[in-house]
């Protein structure tokens, strides 16, 4: 072999060249095949060691001695020693160790670092470097945001800018115009007295001419009176005096960026070895943790929810008792569901770090993945029983199982589907968790990994939470604060955050128990009035899921309540972020001032929200009014009693309540009826207010006026008192040295603390949900203001609390945990009394001072302001609900979801208009179409080659085409908002049916009619057709009132029959042209096709009203687009354009001047009809009243039955 070329050659044998030799000599440094070791080592002259290949260069050579292998290895010199140097005594005292265990321990340091670098520090490195791009991204889209809201307040400043600059002008023209006034007054007088001197000039003229001595002697002279001339007007012209632009005023009229913060700190991975004790600061927990939305599921008494797993901050998976797992969003919203694969039903669920879920499956003996909606089994198990799973951060499973005898739990990790460890045992040989064997049941073991990659399992029938470390050693059992007296812990259910922290879910004391890593009690959650809890999960954002399975609370199944629970992120400014956050504007503004009948003789006391465009009002005598936001007054009902109420509130259904101090009762208003809910004994009801939950919050004073407390009710029960501190003292004042009742408004923020204005005491008083006080506010103590009475609180969307301020005419505004934020106190306010807030945050203000100079011009009235305290955005997206979470009168058949809620304000279903839900293409179906058909009357008005005799037939179609579509949209908008709404809207929509119909009539007759027709028809054919047109909009609306929801067919046989007998009488006078060309040998068909298509989309779109297809084929499918109703707006509109065609061309080259229409007859017959819509509609309205009330009572019963 060519030594040149050995380093490119295969390993070979020294002696014999034979490739791949497998033995190996350390001392000679030889290659050898097991043929030639005899051979090699029968050289005597020097020393051999062979050895196999994988072992050569072991032990080593010693450094000191040539040949001299070393076989032990000295830690104080760090170094391998042989025997020589062990006699040498050079290496005397020191621990010498055999080479093999060092090799072996230094190894062991070696792959612990190669996995920590592997499978810890290398992945973290990648997950920060690949959070790069989002961060990009996001402030990507925080520049855009923030350039669109500098762009928004743009155009609000050049608004402001526009409406100062026409104010001026109008001053302008006014100043202009008053000073006209007098120039023309002084004008007409300088002008008569002209003509009163030259009528004194031809008189004296007349008389020097004349010698009649009668005459010249009866001339009285009026010299002097003209020689005073008439006084100098002097007018003092307007000027404009501009202000120096002043760029510094314009820079903070405009506002400011906060400071760009660019910050390095330590990232808050958890890389600790097992065992390890801390972790990184990060998140606190937040003082009250607060249910932020409840998630309703299918589940219910026969199939309860066992299980939830987080897929994302939006979307958890769900499994119950049955063998379907069911993923929801946080909307509530079914988005997939799928089965398992043996039709069993799963015991757990836990979702991948790759966001694909894993079950167990008991029966089958499985685990189980699903990948892309194929499910693939990981493992079977012999002997052992999978029950609950979680899945690791390093992408394994942990599984907890037991034998088939129940004698036996343990713990088993997976990678894929190989076992990597088993954890069953302490280091006494004890089993860490508990068996079952006696008991004819299996209890929970949730299971959880922890940050610290701890493994944390919650025994339910143990009571305690058992944490091992990730080598399977125990770290501690918690089995529930020994400090605080409470029922025995029992978890189902266990999680844990960002920072490590443990969360169990106890079904005994249906609290959740928060821990640190190391098993250190840190709080309860306590305040959510959860009802057994079962499982949990902790999204990204430390939001808490937790399953509830009480189903005997009214609910059509358990929710999910999803609650805070750690402080968000802070920004530069020190604000709480929040996705859907309403900051405070800088300068709150009056947006305007309603004027009301409350005056000097019966003042405004108390408002309360109908919606953002009504609210009830009650002053001083026994009458609570409506009023809308013009001033108008709805509608006002009397007390029951005819005592005056001492507060009034709005029911989260939009029930008006009202608290009677006089009559100790509380009252409710249902359809103007008034029902007294609750009546009291030795206590009087002061102030209310309804809550989210439907509870009401009443503010009770006892007779003696010694006590106060707040009692809650749920109907006529009372659930709740709340009166005392921790310590035994009363939490809100008494009156009993006054003769006065002092207020005491109430309200319930959106975390569900209760708070108390009370004035007595100058204080606003916050206590929890469960009554424990929270804080009291007495007013900033670092700014100098007159002392708080407060006279009014409310609170707007983000919990923030606005209480209303007598002494100072303030209004003060604290967030949720009792922090001063600012005063408004820019809107030169008097006397405030009272406040609400609607849905958009903006803020109602009684004013009660009558003195005041708007009041003064309004009569001495009191006023209410409307105050914008907050950005807004009036377009944002607004939430669809289902099929059954509407009331059945909105339902349609087929149509599942996309339905708007009701009892909003009239802005609300306009801004509509721009959102996606189940309306919207029926909405902008006809809004186009209206704007085409304005398009094609114009055109065709402006055209010369139209015949000016039939104007007024294309104007009169054109008219009811608008017509239709117009109130077709208005319909599809606004017909959510109310039932009586719906079914005005539909009144509106059939009167415009009848005006299409009335238009077709009028077309057909005068341009397209049979020739004979027109003499024989043409007194009768209008009053005819108007008739007509009126009775199908008759049949209609008894229709729409006489059948329920589902509607059956018959209806729409009332519908189709009405209208749809005018349309075939209509039609009808074309038809004999169609026989007269086929017996004419020279008239060819395609001189109708225009009438033939106009009858083909007609009759399709009739087919598609009526049979609500696609709808019912695909139920769900064609919610949004697609559903026969859309389909049958659209052959409709193509339907209409046409007919403009059918009258161009029979005017151009068929209709006859005889057949010219009388405008006058047209217009009249257009009038009877629309005052025969206004009769009909007044004849029906109190039976629409009796319907809705039907409605009503028909949603209650099914509600109830519901529940």
């Amino acid at each position: 072999m060519d030594r040149r070329t050995w380093a490119q050659d295969v390993l070979r044998c020294h002696l014999c060249e034979t490739p791949g030799p497998p033995m190996y000599c350390d001392i000679c440094h030889t290659h050898l095949c097991k043929a030639c070791v005899g051979e090699h080592l029968s050289d005597e002259s020097k020393d051999h060691k062979v050895v196999t290949f994988k072992k050569r260069g072991f032990p080593p050579e010693c450094s000191q001695h040539s040949k001299k292998l070393c076989e032990l290895f000295c830690e104080q010199c760090n170094t391998p020693i042989c025997v020589h140097c062990v006699s040498s005594g050079e290496h005397l005292g020191h621990k010498q160790v055999e080479i093999l265990k060092t090799l072996q321990s230094k190894k062991d340091v070696l792959q612990r670092d190669l996995d920590d670098l592997e499978k810890l520090i290398y992945p973290k490195y990648q997950e920060i470097v690949s959070n790069i791009p989002v961060q990009k991204a996001e402030l990507h889209k925080n520049s855009k945001k923030l350039t669109t809201a500098l762009d928004k307040h743009g155009e609000d400043l050049h608004r402001e800018i526009d409406i100062a600059i026409k104010k001026l002008k109008s001053d302008v023209d006014e100043m202009e115009s008053k000073h006209l006034v007098v120039l023309d007054k002084q004008e007409n007088d300088l002008k008569c007295s002209i003509a009163e001197i030259e009528q004194s000039i031809a008189d004296l003229k007349k008389s020097l001419n004349s010698n009649d001595i009668s005459l010249v002697s009866t001339y009285q002279s009026r010299v002097a009176e003209f020689r005073i001339m008439p006084p100098k007007l002097t007018v003092s012209l307007p000027r404009f005096i501009p202000q120096i632009i002043n760029k510094e005023q314009i820079y903070q009229q405009i506002g400011s960026l906060s400071a760009l913060s660019i910050k390095t700190k330590e990232h808050d991975y958890a890389m600790d070895s097992p065992g390890a004790e801390s972790s990184p600061p990060g998140r606190p927990l937040i003082n009250v943790p607060r249910i932020i939305t409840d998630i309703n599921t299918n589940y219910g008494e026969s199939n309860r929810l066992r299980g939830v797993s987080c897929l994302s901050d939006d979307e958890v998976w769900t499994c119950g008792e049955d063998n379907m797992m069911r993923l929801y969003n946080i909307h509530s919203k079914l988005v997939k569901s799928i089965k398992t694969k043996s039709r069993n039903r799963p015991d757990d669920i836990s979702v991948t770090q790759s966001g694909e879920l894993v079950y167990t499956d008991p029966s089958d003996r499985t685990v189980n993945i699903v990948k892309n909606t194929q499910i693939q089994t990981v493992i079977r198990l012999r002997g052992w029983v999978p029950l609950f799973v979680c899945s690791t951060s390093s992408g394994d499973l942990l599984v907890v199982m037991i034998t088939y005898d129940k004698r036996q739990t343990k713990v088993m990790r997976l990678s894929g589907s190989t076992e990597k460890q088993t954890i069953q045992y302490n280091d006494k040989g004890q089993p860490l968790y508990s068996s079952d064997f006696s008991d004819q049941i299996i209890y929970p073991k949730h299971i959880s990994e922890n940050n610290n990659l701890d493994i944390c399992v919650a025994d339910f029938k143990a009571g305690a939470v058992v944490v091992v470390n990730q080598a399977g050693k125990l770290r501690f059992i918690y089995t529930g604060p020994p400090s605080i007296s409470k029922k025995s812990l029992k978890p189902v259910g266990i999680t844990t955050d960002s920072q490590s922290r443990i969360l169990t879910a106890d079904r005994n004391n249906d609290f959740i128990h928060i821990l640190d890593q190391d098993g250190q009690f840190l709080r309860y959650i306590d305040n959510c009035d959860l009802k057994l809890p079962y499982g949990l999960c902790v999204d990204t954002r430390d939001n808490l899921f937790v399953p509830e399975r009480d189903t005997g609370s009214g609910d059509t199944g358990p929710d999910i309540a999803r609650s805070h629970l750690s402080k968000q992120k802070k920004d530069s400014t020190g604000a709480e972020s929040s996705p859907l956050d309403s900051p405070l504007i800088d300068v709150p503004r009056i947006i305007t001032y309603i004027n009301t009948v409350y005056g000097e003789s019966d003042k405004l006391h108390s408002v309360s929200l109908l919606s953002d465009d009504e609210l009830w009002m009650r002053g001083e005598d026994n009458m609570l009014k409506l009023y809308n936001l013009q001033g108008k007054l709805v509608k006002s009902i009397q007390t029951k009693s005819g005592e005056i109420p001492w507060d009034i509130a709005v029911t989260q259904i939009g029930e008006l309540v009202y608290t009677d101090a006089n009559d100790r009762t509380v009252n409710i208003v249902k359809n103007m009826q008034i029902q007294t809910v609750i009546r009291l004994q030795g206590w009087r009801p002061l102030n209310v207010c309804s809550t989210s939950s439907g509870d009401l919050l009443v503010v009770t004073l006892s007779n003696d006026k010694k006590q106060t407390k707040v009692m809650r009710f749920s109907g006529s029960a009372e659930k709740q008192t709340i009166q005392y501190n921790e310590k035994g003292q009363p939490l809100y004042s008494s009156e009993f040295s006054d003769h006065n009742n002092y207020p005491k408004h109430i309200c319930e923020n959106n975390n569900r603390d209760i708070c108390v204005a009370d004035f007595r005491a100058g204080a606003v008083v916050v206590v929890n949900q469960a009554g424990k006080l929270r804080f009291t506010y007495n007013g900033p103590p670092s700014i100098s203001k007159k002392s708080l009475k407060p006279v009014g609180i409310t609170t707007d969307s983000k919990s923030r609390i606005l209480t209303a301020d007598r002494d100072s005419d303030f209004i003060h505004i604290l967030d949720q945990d009792g922090q001063f934020l600012r005063y408004i106190d820019n809107c030169d306010l008097k006397l405030p009394y009272g406040l609400c807030v609607d849905t958009r945050d903006n803020l109602f203000v009684p004013e009660r001072d009558t003195d005041k100079e708007q009041a003064v011009q309004m009569g001495k009235k009191d006023l209410l302001y409307l105050l914008r305290t907050h950005l807004q955005t009036p377009l944002k997206s607004q939430p669809t609900l289902s099929y059954h979470q509407v009331n059945a009168l909105y339902r349609e058949p087929g149509i599942l979801s996309g339905y708007r809620s009701s009892g909003h304000g009239l802005l609300y279903y306009l801004a509509s208009v721009f959102q996606i839900h189940n309306e919207t293409v029926n909405i902008w179906t006809h809004l186009l179409a209206f704007l085409l058909v304005l398009y094609r009357w114009l055109n065709l008005s402006a055209d010369p080659s139209f015949d000016p005799a039939f104007h007024p037939v294309l104007s009169a179609f054109s008219l009811c085409c608008l017509a239709y579509t117009f109130c077709s949209t208005m319909a599809h908008t606004f017909h959510s908002k109310s039932p009586e709404t719906h079914y005005l809207c539909f009144q509106v929509d059939y009167a415009g049916i009848g005006f299409y119909t009335l238009g077709c009539s009028i077309y057909v007759f005068h341009a397209s009619c049979h020739h004979p027709y027109t003499d024989v028809l043409g007194a009768y054919y209008l009053p005819f057709v108007v008739l007509m047109s009126a009775a199908g909009f008759l049949c209609c609306c008894i229709a729409k009132l006489k059948y329920s929801r589902p509607y059956p067919f018959r209806r729409k046989l009332w519908q189709l029959f009405s209208f749809g007998t005018q349309t075939v009488l209509v039609f009808s006078l074309v038809l004999p042209r169609y026989v007269n060309c086929l017996r004419h040998p020279k008239c060819q068909l395609t001189s109708l096709n225009h009438h033939s298509y106009v009858v083909g989309f007609i009759t399709s779109s009739d087919f598609f009203f009526s049979s609500h297809l696609p709808d019912k084929l695909v139920p769900g499918k064609v919610d949004i687009i697609g559903q026969g109703h859309q389909i049958f707006h659209v052959l409709c509109t193509i339907g209409t354009l046409l007919q403009f065609d059918v009258i161009t061309w029979d005017v151009r080259h068929y209709a006859t001047p005889n057949m010219a229409p009388d405008p006058v007859a047209i217009s009249i017959a257009m009038f009877s009809y629309f005052v025969l819509v206004l009769c009909i509609l007044f004849i029906l309205r109190p039976f629409v009243v009796k319907r809705v009330k039907k409605d009503l009572a028909m949603q209650t019963h099914i509600d109830s039955k519901g529940k």
